[in-house]
């Protein structure tokens, strides 16, 4: 029930992010860095949170019945599968965040790209050099 909750915030955030980037580059500039930091921040978190559990694992090992040993490793993977979705969660955000961020030298390439065609196409039917502007 969490997950598809989850799931389906996260289809919205991306979506309302992805349409700031493209129809209001301005805003989005404005809140790249501070998204950006945070899913860092997220990461580094969870890190130490992972660190921390391995760690105290190594230190519980002595204390724990052999007969048990085989539960508590099957705990700590799903502690450390955890932390390896939400890395990859993270690095793929701020990829797609990076993304985001050249949408407006793309689309401002691609506007180039149509326009020279365009002309080049209106010199071409109506005989005009369009270096110098001569029929």
């Amino acid at each position: 029930m969490l997950e598809r909750i989850i799931a389906g915030l996260s289809v919205a955030a991306v979506s309302g992010i992805t349409y700031v980037a493209y129809k209001h580059p301005a805003a989005y500039r404005t809140v790249y860095q501070p998204l950006t930091w945070l899913s860092l921040a997220i990461l580094i978190v969870i890190g130490i949170w992972s660190i921390g559990a391995q760690s105290a694992y190594t230190q519980l090992i002595p204390l724990i019945e052999t007969s048990k040993l085989p539960q508590m490793e099957d705990a700590l993977g799903h502690i450390m599968y955890r932390f390896r979705v939400v890395f990859a969660a993270c690095v793929g955000t701020n990829l797609y965040l990076l993304l985001l961020s050249y949408l407006p030298k793309l689309l401002e390439q691609k506007k180039k790209i149509k326009t020279s065609k365009a002309t080049v196409s209106f010199a071409h039917r109506t005989n005009v050099n369009p270096q110098r502007g001569e029929s």
